[in-house]
């Protein structure tokens, strides 16, 4: 997610965002942690 979609979704009630980048250069990497922890919610909000 994109750093300006982080601030458009981030007071939304269904959702909890956080921006990370691809880039070597990004503020905020993005992780395996990150990566499986979006897995995890999307398969969990599919069975909803």
């Amino acid at each position: 997610m994109s750093p300006t979609a982080e601030q458009v979704w981030r007071r939304h009630p269904d959702f909890s965002v956080k921006s990370a980048g691809t880039s070597r250069n990004a503020r905020k990497p993005l992780t395996i942690t990150l990566f499986k922890i979006q897995i995890f919610t999307q398969a969990n909000r599919k069975k909803r």
